[in-house]
């Protein structure tokens, strides 16, 4: 039996004792949602076939971070490469692509019994086309302080059978003080749970691994913690996460994945060359990567190539600008990264009266600005588009690492939906779309006194936003 019938089978048949539940009251992801979200399948019999369900994380172009309890026996010892099935691609596990693991790295401080340094990093045989998920810095605590909303996502069980379609929930950090276990160990441990409601949504210990995602800017999230899934998380009784966001595990999570990062010999200033290098980090070395590539104009293409670590560029204009750089190995790990940084205004330009050239302070050594993701679509349209028929046109160019799937373009006034549109996603590419408004959205145009509307358009996947703009339509 192919591994894949296997697995069905494994869905349709298997029934647990333990009332586990696929994040109680959650919903189903939409078909593009989440493509870092992993299921991690695991064979802790020996007898064939996948006997536990967990959850993972892509935080790299092979790395999965995990639970440790998911990637063990009962007592605590690792268990052995080919015992895993990871899935990726799609929310629906019979359509997801099923990847080996190379490495299964469980951090050697893992106490089954109190649950301590519970996450697990597995190494897939090969890198993968999906995006990874940001794994916050130790000093961006207050992405993750109590009372940040937050979202949990897993493959549990409902009504006796796991779920073959991820189910995801909102969740709130609570503060340590709300974590009633006694086991709770503040430097490694944090708690979350949903809202005192009869809608709950709460993980369980079939979603043990699954990220707390908690906001990164629009449409994007980043991983704080890793669920331990040893019981169901109630508003009375938190869930119990691994402490991702904050060191020891921080450091241990970002030292087993492939970073990009670069520093600048000076401080850049405008009309003046500078040199950016590489200070990426990979596992294996920072000799890692061989090749090096960057992108001056943040949109996300990668095409200034560098046979080194280094590259002069020379920026034209002061203020803030976005670089990224990617980093690479032929068949190995791919690492990329953007960063927001200023400009200081060209020393040779003198400032009227001054008499002198102006000066600029160098930014502290070893550090840059916190990662700045460009958006995954761009849109673009005339300066005032013109409403026909109550259509106008507008074009929209995804990333190529855009989610894939359907792409909705909404158009709001306020709140309001005005108007609609829909376009398969196409990566790399920019599409023509036809946004047609609705009646109330015809009628508004028609009512303004200076024949304009002020709009904002919006493009999403599912619920992932894209990007928005601020557009004044005409009739």
């Amino acid at each position: 039996m192919s591994r894949r019938l296997l697995l069905l089978a494994v869905l349709l048949a298997l029934a647990l004792p333990a009332p586990a539940s696929a994040v109680e009251n959650g919903d189903p992801a939409g078909a593009a949602e989440y493509p870092g979200l992993a299921f991690v399948g695991a064979n802790t019999d020996g007898i064939g076939g996948i006997d536990r369900y967990c959850a993972g994380t892509l935080v790299g172009s092979r790395q999965v971070l995990t639970a440790a309890r998911c990637a063990t026996y009962g007592l605590g010892v690792p268990l052995p490469n080919a015992g895993f099935e990871v899935r990726l691609g799609d929310v629906t596990l019979a359509d997801a692509n099923v990847y080996d693991v190379a490495d299964n790295n469980v951090h050697t401080g893992y106490d089954r019994t109190t649950g301590v340094n519970d996450v697990a990093m597995l190494t897939l045989a090969e890198p993968v086309d999906y995006p990874p998920v940001r794994v916050v810095d130790a000093t961006e605590t207050a992405a993750w302080a109590p009372g940040t909303s937050a979202r949990v996502a897993g493959w549990g069980e409902i009504g006796g059978f796991f779920s073959e379609v991820l189910r995801t929930g909102d969740v709130t950090r609570r503060p340590d003080a709300d974590c009633s276990s006694a086991n709770f160990d503040p430097d490694t441990m944090l708690c979350a749970a949903g809202t005192p409601a009869a809608d709950d949504e709460n993980p369980c210990p079939g979603d043990s691994g699954s990220p707390l995602l908690v906001p990164d800017g629009p449409g994007s999230a980043a991983l704080a913690g890793v669920f331990s899934g040893a019981s169901c998380a109630t508003a009375a009784d938190p869930g119990i996460f691994a402490r991702v966001g904050d060191n020891p595990l921080n450091g241990w999570v970002h030292n087993l994945t492939p970073e990009a990062d670069f520093t600048f010999n000076h401080a850049p200033r405008a009309s003046e060359p500078v040199s950016l290098m590489s200070i990426s980090r990979h596992p294996e070395g920072s000799n890692y990567y061989t090749v090096f590539k960057w992108d001056f104009d943040a949109n996300r293409s990668f095409e200034t190539a560098s046979p080194t670590k280094s590259v002069t560029h020379t920026f034209t204009a002061a203020g803030e600008q976005i670089v990224g750089l990617e980093v690479s190995k032929p068949g190995g790990d791919t690492a990329s990264a953007y960063f927001a940084f200023n400009v200081g205004a060209d020393p040779n330009t003198v400032p009227p009266g001054s008499g002198e050239p102006p000066t600029t302070t160098p930014p502290p050594p070893g550090t840059i600005a916190k990662p700045t993701a460009p958006p995954l679509a761009t849109i673009s349209a005339a300066k005032r588009p013109k409403v026909r028929g109550g259509h106008f046109r507008i074009r929209v160019k995804f990333a190529k690492t855009a989610p894939r799937g359907t792409a909705v373009i909404e158009v709001f006034r306020g709140k309001r939906i005005i108007g609609i549109a829909r376009t398969r996603v196409r990566r790399g590419a920019t599409k023509r779309v036809d946004v047609k408004l609705t009646t109330t959205g015809r009628r508004l145009l028609r009512g303004s006194a200076t024949k304009r509307l002020k709009v904002r358009v919006r493009v999403r996947v599912g619920r992932r936003a894209l990007r928005s703009k601020t557009l004044t339509i005409r009739r």
